[in-house]
């Protein structure tokens, strides 16, 4: 157990030479810690990933293929909030292609993102909210100021070939506008452009191309409302209040 111990701070020390303040932070905490303190695991796991950019990682948190990574703001991965999960719940970043945050980028406890050889994953200044799932094998971009509500998820491709008569080929990149509203268990598949300003009622499965600035909804899902206009402020809901008032009610009142 010595050994391993010893093994493991040798690989962080070496990992973080290229950073020198992490590696500070790295050398007071091995202080303490033989001194009988014991840092939190989101402090450590935090200082750890820090070689990546300015990113806190919660407890239960798994990040492989860092070096896939781009940070340009603050990430924020494996956030906990009052209500829809245990803390056991585990936050898996699976990295294969690019993954470029920019901006204040919070994805919640309990996310699952895979993001394939050769894809790029692009989110700007947006909150995911818990228990989200983005299978990527191509291209997601979610535009600045968005929120995407608990159990939404992302799809790029059939992973599979349906051919028929007449078929005709269409691009594989979901793209989410600026200031997009999705409420909880909205599904989105491959080619999907949603245009600024929208808002998706809750359960709603999207399949195609939608306008800037109008309510969304259905299975599949289509334009129920246009012209609208959401939010009191120009950043939309902040993280809790999606989480205290359920975005359900998009759907009741479409």
């Amino acid at each position: 157990m010595l050994l391993a111990r010893r093994f493991l701070v040798s690989r962080v020390r070496k990992t973080l030479t290229l950073h020198p303040r992490a590696l500070k932070t790295f050398e007071v905490l091995c202080s303490a810690y033989r001194a009988g303190f014991r840092a939190p695991a989101l402090l450590l796991k935090t200082i750890y990933y820090s070689r990546y950019g300015d990113i806190v990682v919660h407890p239960n948190t798994h990040i492989t293929g860092g070096r896939w990574l781009s940070v340009a703001g603050k990430l924020t991965i494996g956030k906990p909030f009052r209500i829809l999960m245990h803390p056991s719940d585990k936050t898996i970043v699976d990295l294969h292609g690019h993954l470029n945050t920019r901006g204040d980028v919070l994805i919640g406890k309990g996310c699952r993102i895979w993001v394939g050889d050769g894809a790029h994953c692009v989110l700007e200044d947006c909150f995911i909210s818990a228990n989200g799932l983005a299978i990527i094998r191509h291209g997601l971009t979610i535009g600045a100021g968005s929120a995407i509500s608990w159990d939404c998820r992302f799809l790029d491709d059939d992973w599979h070939t349906l051919d028929y008569p007449g078929k005709r080929a269409k691009p594989m990149q979901i793209t989410i506008g600026k200031r997009v509203w999705m409420g909880s268990n909205v599904s989105v598949l491959k080619g999907v452009t949603v245009g600024d300003g929208c808002v998706v009622a809750s359960g709603s499965v999207l399949t195609g191309s939608y306008p800037a600035n109008c309510m969304i909804g259905g299975n599949p899902a289509k334009v129920l409302k246009e012209n609208i206009r959401w939010g009191g402020d120009e950043l939309g809901p902040s993280p809790e209040g999606m989480m205290d008032t359920s975005v359900a009610s998009v759907g009741a009142s479409a």
